[in-house]
């Protein structure tokens, strides 16, 4: 059969799915359609029940693209009587919505004041304009509701000195690295007074805290310094007085989400056990004499957590394989029970996805499905009387999204992988179709079955446009459990690279894909992986390295977490370049020949853009085709509205272009 008749036959095999969504009365999903998803988050369900807070980051408004995406406040009520409405708003952020314990105010973080700093304001349930009750200079950071309901307790990180920005103002501003620490500490506001009172004066800053059930004690996760590096890797857990005496470190290792139990005999908080990045939960007795890890044989990743009200038990939000749960955790007997199965996202910014009421019985959260993003959902504790609150993106209705499924395959070695099919939409049995693979972050992240269609979630836009995509979670993903997630220590790009690749022939040999048109992709770590993959095989035509690491060693070297490379290489590179260069793509950049498109954020200290430069430099000159674009202001990933939808549009037209060029 002549070229020119496999392209055209390509081009109808893609052009399938636009014929059938014309028929349809529906249309492919666009790059511009999954930028303007409405984002909802952090739903706070009042102590009496009803209402329910939430927030809402509208899409860019086209006159003001200036301004980036604008968030607020909504309420609905919570039996669904009625519709959801704006409570506080504006044209600068509100989020974090909190109630304190009496259901009397519910508090916020904005930006909305002169100095453009996030303060915590107040606004009374009764009705009244919001007030703010903190001016901190730099802002606050976290604040949560003292039990009594009479005080606020924040973190805010030190100002500058009048020195200090005089020299800034006169361009006298040189930087010693690690010197001049301005710490994050914890401070105290008094509703009635409106007094501020600084609870940690040492030279530490605090990350996250929680008070004891009587109000007479804080659990801090404190770090010697407010640099990621050591905020994520070297933080303590510390119990003091309420009024920041009697200090008392009671565990030398913690990474967040600290709650102290209804009893008051527990704090519960994340540690990081083992050869990954991984973390899982551990309860610790007040006085640090007793510790219990709690998820070191669970068959899966728990990565939200809290007590529920007069219980021993903790409610999580985990994911099993490719499932994510609401479940909750039984702490005598460290079982996991499921209450409700969700279609929603792992959530990357860390913001809560449900909040429990002040009695334990009644939770809302945030769900979603294959074909609608995320809304708020309430159901009662036990799983029951299940109630969709919103629909605040009904414009999906209008757009094609392609079947999933999960699939299972063994790879080279005999383990067992899982990941999620997303079939073309229009597939055909029989029809073979260009296959694109993203690969997940992390690596100790994991792909989900549901709702996958964001900025950094390509799937249903790319079969939504005629390709199926293959969605892995090979051998270091934490989906499956800490045993699962170790199994690339000192293996970066070894079993997890061939799981990969097993999952490919899987596809293949089901007749779904058709293997001259093979595409891969990934963001950060995925785009590691990306780099890897084409620099070990020539079976893709096409890849998209976005924000991801090609020289391990001077990664070590640049990022601003470098102990994440000690997680899972043991040690320093030095002395040991050779073993980092094994897993580097930059050491057999000489193999590669896929044309690959390069995509990095300017302002990356993650993975500095040096990483993309070098991968880019290294494909030129092998005379491999290669594209690079960089995104001024933009950290790890990509967040301004314009840059996210030219990110989009470049990712779909490369893997159009390389998998089916027109004829």
């Amino acid at each position: 059969m002549s070229t020119s008749r496999l392209l055209t036959l390509g081009v109808i095999a893609l052009s399938m799915s636009s014929l059938q969504a014309a028929e349809s009365g529906k249309r492919a999903i666009t790059p511009v359609d999954v930028v303007n998803i409405r984002e909802v988050s952090d739903p706070q369900i009042s102590p009496n029940l009803n209402p329910v807070a939430f927030v809402i980051t509208e899409p860019v408004d086209t006159n003001k693209p200036d301004e980036g995406r604008n968030s607020n406040i909504w309420i609905v009520s919570a039996d669904g009587s009625s519709s959801p409405r704006k409570y506080a708003f504006g044209p600068k952020q509100e989020f974090m919505p909190r109630w304190s314990p009496d259901g009397k105010y519910l508090t916020f973080l904005s930006n909305r004041g002169m100095d453009d700093k996030n303060q915590v304001y107040l606004m009374s349930t009764f009705g009244g304009e919001a007030e703010a009750l903190t001016n901190m200079k730099e802002g606050v950071n976290l604040f949560k509701w003292d039990r009594d309901s009479h005080s606020i307790s924040f973190i805010s990180q030190d100002s500058l000195t009048t020195e200090e920005e005089n020299r800034i103002k006169a361009k006298d501003d040189e930087r010693v690295l690690d010197e001049n620490i301005r710490h994050v500490r914890l401070y105290r506001v008094d509703l009635a007074t409106r007094v501020v009172t600084l609870l940690t004066p040492a030279n530490e800053s605090v990350n996250d805290f929680d008070y004891s059930p009587d109000g007479s004690k804080i659990a801090c996760e404190i770090a010697a310094t407010p640099k990621l590096d050591d905020v994520y890797y070297r933080s303590k857990l510390m119990v003091m007085n309420r009024d920041g005496s009697g200090r008392k470190v009671i565990s030398e290792e913690s990474c967040g989400k600290i709650r102290w139990s209804p009893d008051g005999n527990q704090i519960l908080h994340f540690i990081y056990p083992g050869k990954s990045e991984m973390y899982i939960p551990e309860l610790v007795s007040p006085s640090g004499t007793q510790a219990t890890t709690l998820g070191e044989d669970y068959p899966g990743f728990v990565w939200e957590m809290e007590w529920i009200p007069n219980r021993k038990e903790i409610l999580v939000s985990s994911q099993e394989g490719v499932q994510g749960i609401i479940g909750k955790l039984d702490v005598k007997s460290r079982n996991i029970e499921r209450v409700r199965t969700v279609d929603r996202p792992l959530s990357w910014w860390g913001y809560p996805t449900w909040s429990i009421n002040s009695t334990g019985e009644w939770i809302a959260f945030v769900d979603a499905s294959t074909s609608s993003p995320l809304d708020i959902w309430i159901m009662k504790v036990d799983g029951s009387d299940v109630k969709r609150l919103t629909n605040l993106n009904p414009q999906v209705s209008s757009l094609t999204f392609g079947a999933q499924e999960k699939v299972q395959w063994q790879s080279e070695d005999g383990e067992q992988i899982e990941g999620v099919l997303v079939k073309p939409v229009g597939y055909e049995p029989g029809k073979k179709y260009p296959l694109v693979v993203q690969i997940h972050g992390g690596p100790a992240w994991a792909w989900w079955s549901g709702w996958l269609c964001g900025a950094f979630d390509w799937a249903q836009m790319l079969a939504s446009n005629g390709f199926a995509v293959l969605l892995p979670n090979p051998r270091g993903g934490a989906s499956r459990g800490l045993k699962f997630a170790e199994k690339n220590y000192l293996d970066w790009g070894g079993g997890d690279f061939k799981d990969i690749m097993a999952g490919v022939d899987y596809v293949i040999q089901q007749g779904i894909a058709d293997s001259t048109k093979l595409a891969i992709g990934g963001v950060s770590c995925g785009g590691y992986m990306t780099a890897w993959s084409v620099t070990q095989t020539n079976r893709f035509k096409a890849a998209v390295m976005y924000a991801g690491l090609s020289d391990l060693t001077s990664f070590y070297g640049t990022t601003d977490i470098p102990t994440y490379m000690r997680l899972y290489f043991e040690d320093y590179p030095y002395g040991r370049e050779n073993f980092y260069d094994q897993h580097s793509p930059m050491a057999f950049i000489k193999n590669a020949r896929t044309p690959t498109l390069i995509l990095h954020g300017e302002a990356d200290l993650r993975v500095p853009t040096t990483q993309a430069y070098q991968f880019y430099r290294g494909l030129r000159d092998m005379g491999v085709e290669t594209r690079f674009v960089t995104y001024p202001r933009e950290p790890h990933g990509v967040f301004e509205n314009a840059h996210q939808i030219d990110v989009l549009e470049r990712v779909l037209d490369w893997y159009k272009t390389h998998l089916v060029p027109k004829p």
